[in-house]
């Protein structure tokens, strides 16, 4: 199917049944998104407290593997995930399937065949359930994403030290090409798997070979079709926001200020809905075309196409809890941005290499609150300021800090974006910023071994 084919098809169908897509997929994540973080949180908790944590973090994440609790507690939580993301994806696979080709599926239908995927994955299946779960999560947003797997990123900390060397960088950006190809060759998997009833792996397989070609065509349609939805709704948001603005000349209105905090969410509510929706009309419409999908279901009744009216009064009594919410937020909340306080992370890095005292005084030129800076023990016991437990990312050594004296460290060459600075002490860099007038916050980074735990001298 051409591309402009493609857009039309899926823009026809979605504009045919707008109402029936919007108010459905709208209630299906809301709900599943109320009940599935609700059990997810707990589920969460349980882990912690089998493993005797209370938050996760990088040092101890691999303690959540050490007893068979906490293991078991896991396992389970990706079930229930697993469970969730499919019927999140059979409900709005289904819909699709359902209106395009006017046939009915039950709602206990799309339940009773999520069960029946589930248990397809216990066994060999685990292994690719587990390699296209992290292939679908979404690289910048992009992809068929659940509203369980969206918000899952790189942390910015990881991806901000990949790219602080050419290396990293290019490694970083073709990690990110190669993911995405994937993402968009697996692109079918889900609903294949939904639909038919083949193995995970053998959807795998029949994903690749339909987008063996003419891959540009579905990401072509999916960039025309939810840009044009975004104008849409950009426009609006815009109007609401200058309506808002007269309204608010004569001072501070908190009932037009809730409104229009409710309107804008419900829109980004909307958009996020109906770009899951082009995605999945898309696909479905392609499937049917390259005859692949099965028939399903019975021919739609006049009765079972009004059924989205009930839809619509649940979206009314959620949209007024939604309103209610926002009032007493902004009633009772300070306003946003009254005692936010600025810190510079390992000082300005667009005016000096990290931790250096270059750094250090470009950041004091933008006023902050406060310079975050990170010092490290030698072997000497004296502090040096590094983020690293090592030289080798900035000077090029590799050699461990706490495996040398201050006066083999204090005074080395470090190059970062072009800059080039020393190591200096803790007491120099405190100096300095005494001179500058600059608050300091000081993160001391620990060596897992072989130090004293007495710090103050």
């Amino acid at each position: 199917m051409k591309t402009k084919a493609l857009i039309s098809n899926t823009l026809k169908n979605i504009y045919e049944n707008k109402f029936y897509f919007v108010t459905v997929s709208s209630t299906i994540q809301f709900f599943i998104i109320l009940f599935g973080k609700i059990i997810l949180s707990f589920l969460f908790w349980v882990i912690l407290q089998a493993s005797g944590q209370v938050n996760i973090t990088k040092d101890n994440f691999f303690h959540l593997f050490t007893n068979i609790y906490s293991v078991s507690a896991i396992i389970f939580f990706i079930i229930i995930l697993a469970f969730l993301i499919f019927l999140e994806f059979a409900f709005l696979t289904f819909m699709a399937y359902s209106r395009i080709y006017n046939t009915n599926i039950q709602k206990k239908e799309i339940i009773k065949n999520t069960f029946e995927k589930i248990k397809m994955l216990f066994g060999v299946q685990i292994i690719f359930f587990i390699f296209y779960f992290i292939i679908m999560i979404p690289v910048a947003n992009i992809g068929l994403s659940s509203v369980f797997t969206e918000n899952i990123y790189i942390p910015d900390f990881i991806t901000g030290e990949l790219t602080k060397t050419t290396t990293g960088t290019i490694g970083y950006i073709i990690g990110t090409i190669i993911l995405l190809y994937i993402n968009l060759r697996l692109i079918f998997v889900l609903p294949l798997t939904i639909i038919e009833n083949h193995k995970l792996s053998e959807n795998i397989k029949i994903s690749w070979k339909i987008t063996k070609k003419h891959q540009f065509r579905l990401i072509w349609t999916w960039i025309v079709l939810i840009l044009l939805f975004s104008i849409v709704i950009g426009f609006f948001v815009v109007l609401l926001y200058g309506i808002l603005l007269l309204i608010r000349e004569t001072g501070e209105h908190l009932l037009t200020s809730s409104i229009f905090l409710t309107i804008v969410e419900i829109l980004l509510f909307f958009m996020a809905a109906i770009s899951k929706i082009v995605i999945i009309v898309s696909l479905v419409v392609v499937l049917g075309k390259k005859k692949i999908l099965e028939e399903k279901g019975k021919k739609l009744s006049k009765k079972e196409k009004k059924i989205s009216k009930i839809l619509l009064v649940i979206i009314l009594i959620s949209i007024i809890n939604l309103f209610i919410f926002n009032y007493n937020f902004l009633k009772n909340k300070p306003i946003i941005g009254k005692n936010i306080e600025v810190v510079a992370h390992r000082g300005y890095v667009h005016g000096g290499v990290e931790n250096s005292l270059e750094s250090l005084e470009a950041a004091a030129k933008l006023k902050p609150n406060y310079v975050e800076l990170d010092i490290i023990t030698t072997k000497d016991n004296k502090f040096v300021v590094s983020h690293d437990y090592d030289l080798k990312r900035l000077a090029g050594i590799k050699k461990k800090i706490k495996d040398l004296n201050s006066d083999e460290i204090i005074g080395k060459t470090i190059k970062q974006n072009g800059f080039v600075s020393k190591i200096v002490s803790f007491e120099e860099f405190v100096k300095k910023a005494k001179e500058l007038n600059i608050n300091l916050f000081v993160e001391l980074k620990p060596h897992k071994e072989g130090e004293s735990s007495d710090y103050i001298d």
